[in-house]
């Protein structure tokens, strides 16, 4: 096993905790703009503050995540567990796009 995939065997539990740990957030935001429709800013007011937070700390998973798939197209190495780290890692940013653009809307 080389390197990039064990480190991408470690990175994965990572990955899906991370997007566990703000998959609330995400769910709360997406069912408040469907229940008073798009184009209002959410209710939470300063509670804005809590998803923030979470994705400050879960900042250094995506940051390991990114230095592993550099390393991985550096090394020209393919495999299902990087396609798995690469999926975790898009699905966790558009949970951060979606966050924020229906806390700003």
């Amino acid at each position: 096993m080389t390197n990039c995939k064990a480190f991408a065997w470690l990175l994965l539990p990572l990955l899906a905790l991370a997007n566990l740990f703000h998959l609330p957030w995400t769910v709360w935001l997406t069912l408040e703009q469907l229940q008073t429709g798009w184009g209002y800013s959410t209710n939470m007011e300063m509670g804005v503050l809590y998803p923030w937070l979470t994705e400050l700390l879960l900042l250094p998973v995506i940051l390991l995540a990114l230095i592993l798939l550099i390393f991985a197209a550096v090394k020209k190495q393919r495999g299902g567990i990087l396609g798995v780290d690469l999926a975790f890692l898009l699905l966790l940013l558009a949970q951060y796009g979606v966050t924020n653009l229906f806390i700003h809307t």
